[in-house]
C-alpha cells in the first residue's frame, strides 16, 4: 500500500460522502473507484453487511462485516469498480466513502 501525505489524507477527508440504507436489500453506493471509510450502524439490531467491488453483487466480495449493534466502525477499504452493499436484515446503516 503506498504511503500518502498528511495533506492528501486531509483532502480525502474533506471529500467524504454519506449514503444511508434504511431497509434490507442491495444498494449501489458509488460507481467507479473510491475508498470505503466507515460504517455507521444507526439502530441497535445486530446485522451482517456484505461489501462488493462492483456496481452490483456480481462484483468481488471484499468484506463481510458483522456489526453487533449501534456504533461506528472504521474500516478503510479501497475499491476499483464501485461500492455495492447488501444488508441481510432490516437496517439503518450509513456508509461513509469517497
Amino acid at each position: 500500500m503506498p504511503l500518502i501525505s498528511v495533506q492528501e489524507l486531509l483532502n480525502a477527508q474533506e471529500k467524504n460522502r454519506a449514503y444511508n440504507l434504511a431497509i434490507s436489500g442491495i444498494a449501489n453506493v458509488k460507481s467507479g473507484s473510491g475508498h470505503f471509510v466507515r460504517l455507521m450502524v444507526n439502530d441497535a439490531v445486530a446485522k451482517t453487511v456484505k461489501l462488493y467491488d462492483g456496481t452490483d453483487t456480481t462484483g468481488d466480495l471484499f468484506a463481510t462485516l458483522d456489526a453487533p449493534g449501534k456504533g461506528i466502525f472504521d474500516v478503510g477499504f479501497g475499491f476499483t469498480n464501485g461500492l455495492t452493499v447488501s444488508a441481510v436484515s432490516a437496517s439503518n446503516l450509513t456508509f461513509i466513502y469517497h
